[in-house]
C-alpha cells in the first residue's frame, strides 16, 4: 500500500505545485490559461469567427468575444 501511495504522491507532484504557484497570483494564472485556450482554438470555426489569431490580452479577448449562454447553441 505504501508504495502506490508514494507512486501516487510523485504521479500528481507537478500538478500540485503547478496549483501552488497559481495560488500566488491567480489573477495571472487566470490570464494564462485564457491565452492557452485562445491559442489552442484558434483554428476552430468559432476562433476564425472572433480572430482568436490576433487575440494578446484579456481586454481583446472581451472587444472581440460576445457574452453568450449555453442556451444561445453554436454559432
Amino acid at each position: 500500500m505504501a508504495a502506490t501511495g508514494a507512486a501516487w504522491v510523485a504521479a500528481n507532484s507537478g500538478g500540485y505545485w503547478k496549483y501552488r504557484r497559481a495560488l500566488a497570483d491567480p489573477a495571472a494564472a487566470q490570464r494564462a490559461l485564457l491565452m492557452e485556450y485562445v491559442r489552442l482554438n484558434a483554428d476552430t470555426h468559432f476562433g476564425h469567427r472572433h480572430g482568436f489569431s490576433t487575440i494578446r490580452s484579456v481586454a481583446d479577448y472581451q472587444a472581440r468575444v460576445p457574452l453568450a449562454s449555453y442556451g444561445d447553441g453554436p454559432d
